[in-house]
């Protein structure tokens, strides 16, 4: 997270002469009101007003000092009391720009004080994406030198309400104009999340080849549906043969590819993140498959087993990879960066990267028996340093997930920010800045994400994502074929299959499958009246079982399936007219019933 440093020059003053030695904070009363204010672009201007008041009448101060971090503030000024600039110089270092000014006047006297404000635009403390403002003020490296310190953001009311608030306890103003929100002694930095959806474009390129002389068959894992995200696919070009999905939710599409040939596949969409998990992808409850160890998941190491032992709970998991790993930006910058999985991270704490804090977080939740699993994607960030990004190729970040028992969700975290940004939470809300390529639990390293499908000679960029403020309206629409089995000679019933096809770039849940049919007919038993799950351009089965309304007939009538706004029908005939029959039986049966009583009778 950015800091603020702040340095106090100090003299000791007498009517004789002038020392300078060093003094305990308690020698001064020093408050600071800092405010934020945030224009619709994201840009903002921050207003400091520090008042030191001198405790002991023979100590003034005569210089002051600070460092923000970062090397992108423009117009600083320094103003006295009396609205006077003040000597000042701003220079730049080690990623931080630091101030320095200088007092002409002297400030003398038991509760005496001074007052001067420091004024400048920050561009790094909001960020205005598509939908979304997100704001990061930051925390004070030394708290202590601060005996009252109250920080104010001051947004446009056209973003609404915010939806996430670190601290939780503010005092909030509304105006027709502009949302304020003051908070008191927040040392530890202000995080405020204002929107609950976030709207991605995207464009994504994987190269696949075969090099066999016969056809064959490629696959690549598309961006799925999660219960955080919401993919819409606007075109898919070639054509998959098929979209599956596998027991991890990865939507995998397969492709024919003829022999010793290449093949360029583009996916273009866009992505809809959520702030909050929803219910709408069915997940299903994790077997033990997700507890199980995986290469960099090394959950039978006897470390790892220790420290899920102290640690028990996501949270604490969290709380303890955050803190006790260290991001590092050297080894970032290498070419190369092999994978250490967790029991070599924790043997290397500082020389972590996002892949790092992500197994190690795995590893430790499923030896505490908790399910947990790696998710591959991107990142939107606007400020590299305080969110990393650091896989190799295009695909940009990776973060863990583990599985909520008593919500019955999946639970995305990110130890990696929470490192990075100084202690932003991102375990009890994670943000709306990730989307998912690829799910690993199965398997720790497969299927591979978007980004990661090279061939030699094509070293280009292949992941493209934009922050978009809409997404095309996209209803449920798909094509109906039927393939109507007849009954067999002794049978009563006919089987359709009903072929249903997404003619859509979507994925629908739960797709009702309604069945109408005509007088002398009915559904029977097994007929599927609705549909699960249809992938995009997916072909799904809904099996229709007729049979006759009443027994011992035969009946020919019309089936009538409708799947969103599209219907289709078909004739079938179904029973057997067994009544004649019947009746010859039972003819049969009376005449041999009247032969016996008659024998009867003669014997008397």
């Amino acid at each position: 997270m950015r800091t603020w440093i702040f340095t106090i020059v100090l003299f000791l003053f007498s009517l004789f002469f002038s020392v300078p030695r060093i003094f305990a904070v308690s020698e001064f009363t020093t408050t600071l009101r800092a405010q934020y204010t945030v224009d619709a672009r994201g840009n903002t201007h921050v207003k400091q007003e520090i008042r030191i008041v001198n405790n002991i009448s023979t100590i003034y101060v005569t210089q002051y000092s600070f460092d923000v971090g970062s090397t992108t503030l423009q117009n600083v000024r320094v103003i006295g009391k009396d609205g006077a600039a003040l000597p000042t110089s701003v220079t730049t270092t080690g990623g931080n720009t630091h101030i320095a000014l200088h007092f002409p006047d002297k400030v003398v006297g038991k509760d005496k004080e001074r007052i001067f404000i420091i004024e400048y635009d920050h561009p790094d403390i909001a960020v205005v994406a598509g939908n979304v403002l997100e704001v990061d003020i930051p925390s004070l490296v030394k708290p202590d030198q601060f005996q009252t310190y109250s920080a104010v953001l001051q947004v446009p009311a056209s973003f609404g309400d915010p939806v996430r608030v670190e601290p939780s306890t503010y005092i909030p103003k509304h105006t027709d104009q502009t949302y304020e929100m003051t908070f008191n002694q927040a040392y530890k930095g202000v995080h405020v999340l204002f929107g609950t959806k976030q709207i991605y474009r995207f464009q994504l390129r994987y190269h696949v080849s075969n090099p066999s002389i016969s056809p064959g068959v490629s696959q690549v894992a598309l961006p799925p549906d999660t219960n955080y995200q919401k993919i819409q696919y606007t075109a898919i070009q070639p054509k998959p043969d098929s979209i599956e999905k596998d027991k991890d939710g990865n939507w995998i599409a397969t492709f024919t590819v003829g022999g010793q040939k290449e093949m360029d596949i583009t996916a273009e969409g866009y992505a809809t993140v959520f702030l909050e998990p929803t219910t709408q992808v069915p997940s299903g409850r994790p077997d033990k498959a997700y507890t199980q160890p995986q290469k960099y998941w090394e959950t039978q190491d006897p470390e790892i087993q220790k420290l899920a032992k102290q640690l028990k709970t996501p949270q604490a998991i969290y709380n303890y990879v955050a803190k006790t790993l260290s991001y590092s930006y050297e080894r970032l910058n290498q070419q190369t960066q092999s994978r250490f999985g967790a029991v070599e991270a924790l043997k290397r704490p500082t020389e972590a990267l996002c892949q790092e804090f992500t197994d190690t977080f795995i590893a430790l939740a499923r030896a505490a028996g908790i399910p947990a699993r790696e998710l591959n994607g991107f990142a939107y960030t606007a400020n590299p340093r305080l969110r990393p990004l650091s896989l190799v190729a295009d695909v940009l970040h990776a973060w863990p997930e583990y599985y909520d028992a008593e919500k019955q969700q999946w639970i995305q975290v990110d130890p990696t920010w929470g490192n990075t940004t100084g202690g932003v939470n991102f375990f009890t809300l994670l943000d709306l800045n990730h989307i998912v390529f690829a799910i690993h639990g199965v398997l720790s390293e497969k299927p591979y994400p978007a980004g990661m499908y090279k061939i030699a000679g094509k070293e280009e960029k292949d992941v493209l994502v934009q922050v978009d403020r809409g997404v095309p309206q996209d209803d449920i629409h798909v094509s109906l074929e039927t393939d109507v089995r007849l009954p067999s000679e002794f049978g009563v019933f006919s089987q359709t299959d009903l072929l249903v096809r997404n003619l859509t770039g979507s994925a629908w849940y739960d797709i009702p499958v309604d069945i109408a049919v005509s007088q002398g007919l009915s559904l029977e038993k097994g007929t599927q009246k609705s549909i699960p799950i249809l992938l995009p351009y997916q072909v799904e089965k809904a099996r229709i079982i007729i049979g006759p309304s009443l027994v011992f007939t035969q009946n020919t009538g019309k089936v009538e399936a409708s799947v969103g706004d599209t219907t289709t029908s078909y004739e079938t005939t179904v029973g057997r007219n067994l009544l004649p029959l019947a009746l010859g039986i039972g003819a049969v049966i009376l005449a041999g019933a009247a032969g016996g009583v008659l024998v009867l009778k003669r014997r008397r």
